[in-house]
Protein backbone atom coordinates (compact mmCIF):
# COMPACT_ATOMS: atom_id res chain seq x y z
CA UNK A 1 0.00 0.00 0.00
CA UNK A 2 1.17 3.60 -1.04
CA UNK A 3 1.71 6.27 1.69
CA UNK A 4 -0.81 8.11 0.27
CA UNK A 5 -3.61 5.46 0.46
CA UNK A 6 -2.56 4.71 3.92
CA UNK A 7 -3.18 8.06 4.38
CA UNK A 8 -6.32 8.65 2.67
CA UNK A 9 -7.80 4.70 4.34
CA UNK A 10 -6.61 6.52 8.36
CA UNK A 11 -8.21 9.63 7.69
CA UNK A 12 -11.35 7.99 6.40
CA UNK A 13 -11.22 5.84 9.50
CA UNK A 14 -11.01 8.90 11.76
CA UNK A 15 -13.53 10.78 10.10
CA UNK A 16 -11.25 13.44 8.85
CA UNK A 17 -12.03 15.78 6.07
CA UNK A 18 -9.16 15.97 3.50
CA UNK A 19 -8.88 20.13 4.80
CA UNK A 20 -9.10 18.89 8.24
CA UNK A 21 -6.18 16.74 8.14
CA UNK A 22 -4.45 19.58 5.68
CA UNK A 23 -4.81 21.99 8.55
CA UNK A 24 -4.28 20.04 11.15
CA UNK A 25 -0.75 18.92 9.81
CA UNK A 26 0.33 22.55 8.49
CA UNK A 27 0.51 20.85 4.63
CA UNK A 28 -1.45 22.87 1.64
CA UNK A 29 -4.77 20.98 0.30
CA UNK A 30 -3.36 20.83 -2.94
CA UNK A 31 -0.11 18.64 -2.05
CA UNK A 32 -2.08 16.41 0.49
CA UNK A 33 -4.23 15.40 -2.11
CA UNK A 34 -1.64 15.06 -4.99
CA UNK A 35 0.02 12.32 -1.48
CA UNK A 36 -3.23 11.33 -1.53
CA UNK A 37 -4.44 10.12 -5.18
CA UNK A 38 -0.09 9.27 -5.39
CA UNK A 39 0.80 11.91 -7.98
CA UNK A 40 4.07 12.76 -5.66
CA UNK A 41 5.52 11.70 -2.93
CA UNK A 42 6.52 14.20 0.32
CA UNK A 43 9.00 15.08 1.40
CA UNK A 44 10.13 13.46 5.03
CA UNK A 45 8.86 16.30 6.93
CA UNK A 46 5.23 16.29 5.23
CA UNK A 47 5.14 12.73 5.42
CA UNK A 48 6.19 13.01 9.32
CA UNK A 49 3.78 16.20 9.43
CA UNK A 50 1.34 14.08 8.16
CA UNK A 51 1.68 10.87 10.41
CA UNK A 52 1.48 13.15 13.29
CA UNK A 53 -1.58 14.50 12.64
CA UNK A 54 -3.38 11.07 12.60
CA UNK A 55 -1.30 9.14 15.37
CA UNK A 56 0.39 7.27 12.95
CA UNK A 57 4.04 6.75 12.77
CA UNK A 58 6.72 6.98 9.64
CA UNK A 59 9.13 4.30 8.98
CA UNK A 60 11.92 4.75 6.46
CA UNK A 61 12.79 0.83 4.76
CA UNK A 62 15.61 0.21 2.70
CA UNK A 63 14.49 -0.82 -0.84
CA UNK A 64 15.51 -4.70 -1.07
CA UNK A 65 14.25 -4.95 -4.65
CA UNK A 66 16.62 -2.16 -6.23
CA UNK A 67 17.02 -2.84 -9.79
CA UNK A 68 20.99 -2.74 -10.52
CA UNK A 69 22.70 -3.35 -13.73
CA UNK A 70 24.08 -7.08 -13.10
CA UNK A 71 19.77 -7.99 -13.31
CA UNK A 72 20.01 -6.70 -16.86
CA UNK A 73 22.05 -10.66 -18.07
CA UNK A 74 19.57 -11.90 -19.46
CA UNK A 75 17.36 -8.66 -20.68
CA UNK A 76 17.24 -10.59 -24.03
CA UNK A 77 13.82 -10.50 -26.02
CA UNK A 78 12.41 -14.06 -27.47
CA UNK A 79 14.05 -13.07 -30.78
CA UNK A 80 17.68 -12.29 -29.52
CA UNK A 81 17.46 -8.60 -29.60
CA UNK A 82 18.04 -6.58 -26.69
CA UNK A 83 14.36 -6.09 -24.17
CA UNK A 84 14.69 -2.19 -24.78
CA UNK A 85 11.85 -1.97 -21.85
CA UNK A 86 13.85 -3.12 -19.43
CA UNK A 87 16.98 -1.37 -19.97
CA UNK A 88 14.63 1.67 -19.85
CA UNK A 89 13.61 0.96 -17.00
CA UNK A 90 17.23 0.92 -15.23
CA UNK A 91 18.25 4.02 -16.89
CA UNK A 92 15.16 5.41 -15.97
CA UNK A 93 16.07 4.21 -12.39
CA UNK A 94 19.43 5.57 -12.86
CA UNK A 95 18.70 8.72 -13.78
CA UNK A 96 16.11 9.31 -11.18
CA UNK A 97 18.65 8.34 -8.34
CA UNK A 98 22.19 9.41 -9.24
CA UNK A 99 22.98 8.92 -5.90
CA UNK A 100 22.78 5.54 -6.58
CA UNK A 101 24.67 5.44 -9.38
CA UNK A 102 27.81 3.53 -8.11
CA UNK A 103 25.92 0.70 -6.26
CA UNK A 104 24.09 0.42 -9.70
CA UNK A 105 26.34 -0.38 -12.09
CA UNK A 106 29.76 -1.37 -10.04
CA UNK A 107 28.83 -5.29 -10.26
CA UNK A 108 30.02 -6.97 -13.80
CA UNK A 109 26.89 -8.36 -14.83
CA UNK A 110 27.18 -12.41 -15.80
CA UNK A 111 27.91 -12.73 -19.54
CA UNK A 112 24.78 -12.78 -22.11
CA UNK A 113 25.94 -14.85 -24.52
CA UNK A 114 25.17 -11.61 -26.76
CA UNK A 115 28.20 -9.70 -27.59
CA UNK A 116 25.69 -6.67 -28.49
CA UNK A 117 23.31 -6.94 -25.12
CA UNK A 118 27.21 -6.97 -22.76
CA UNK A 119 28.47 -3.82 -24.65
CA UNK A 120 25.21 -2.17 -24.30
CA UNK A 121 25.19 -2.77 -20.34
CA UNK A 122 29.01 -1.52 -20.22
CA UNK A 123 27.94 1.52 -22.73
CA UNK A 124 25.34 2.36 -20.53
CA UNK A 125 27.23 1.93 -17.05
CA UNK A 126 29.95 4.08 -19.05
CA UNK A 127 27.33 6.68 -19.60
CA UNK A 128 25.83 7.15 -16.01
CA UNK A 129 29.45 6.89 -14.73
CA UNK A 130 30.16 10.03 -16.79
CA UNK A 131 27.23 11.44 -15.57
CA UNK A 132 27.55 11.33 -11.83
CA UNK A 133 31.05 12.22 -12.37
CA UNK A 134 32.59 9.18 -11.14
CA UNK A 135 35.27 6.63 -12.64
CA UNK A 136 33.12 3.79 -14.81
CA UNK A 137 33.68 0.52 -13.45
CA UNK A 138 36.71 -1.61 -15.14
CA UNK A 139 34.56 -4.81 -16.26
CA UNK A 140 32.75 -1.82 -18.44
CA UNK A 141 36.21 -0.60 -19.84
CA UNK A 142 37.81 -3.66 -19.81
CA UNK A 143 35.29 -5.37 -22.61
CA UNK A 144 36.35 -4.95 -26.28
CA UNK A 145 33.91 -3.43 -27.91
CA UNK A 146 31.64 -5.08 -31.04
CA UNK A 147 33.88 -6.07 -34.22
CA UNK A 148 31.08 -4.54 -36.28
CA UNK A 149 28.80 -1.47 -36.25
CA UNK A 150 25.57 -2.32 -35.10
CA UNK A 151 22.38 0.10 -35.58
CA UNK A 152 19.00 -0.16 -34.44
CA UNK A 153 16.55 -1.54 -37.39
CA UNK A 154 15.29 1.49 -39.82
CA UNK A 155 15.73 3.27 -43.19
CA UNK A 156 19.05 4.42 -44.42
CA UNK A 157 18.02 8.18 -42.94
CA UNK A 158 17.48 6.89 -39.31
CA UNK A 159 20.54 4.81 -39.56
CA UNK A 160 22.87 7.86 -40.38
CA UNK A 161 20.67 10.03 -37.83
CA UNK A 162 21.55 7.43 -35.10
CA UNK A 163 25.19 7.34 -36.28
CA UNK A 164 25.36 11.38 -36.02
CA UNK A 165 23.04 11.48 -32.84
CA UNK A 166 24.99 8.35 -30.99
CA UNK A 167 26.82 9.34 -27.39
CA UNK A 168 30.53 8.91 -27.70
CA UNK A 169 30.67 5.97 -24.81
CA UNK A 170 28.72 3.90 -27.78
CA UNK A 171 30.19 4.79 -30.60
CA UNK A 172 33.14 3.70 -29.21
CA UNK A 173 32.04 0.21 -29.07
CA UNK A 174 30.46 0.34 -32.15
CA UNK A 175 27.00 0.60 -31.25
CA UNK A 176 25.25 3.62 -32.84
CA UNK A 177 21.57 4.54 -31.35
CA UNK A 178 20.14 8.25 -30.59
CA UNK A 179 20.44 8.63 -26.89
CA UNK A 180 16.92 8.77 -26.92
CA UNK A 181 16.90 5.60 -27.27
CA UNK A 182 17.41 4.37 -23.76
CA UNK A 183 16.81 8.40 -21.78
CA UNK A 184 13.51 9.56 -21.99
CA UNK A 185 15.20 12.96 -22.07
CA UNK A 186 18.59 14.37 -22.25
CA UNK A 187 19.59 14.01 -18.74
CA UNK A 188 20.83 17.14 -16.59
CA UNK A 189 24.17 18.17 -17.43
CA UNK A 190 24.75 15.92 -20.27
CA UNK A 191 27.41 16.26 -22.63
Amino acid sequence: MSFGSSIRERRDALGLSTRDLARLARVSYPTLSRIELGHVEPRLGTAERLADALGMEVRLVADRHRLELTDLFDALGPDGEPDWTRLRAFVDHATLHPELTGALIGGAPAASGSPLLDNLLAAIAERLADLAGIRAPRWATGLPGLDERWYPPGTPRRRALAEHEALPRFARRNLFLPESALWRSAPIGAT
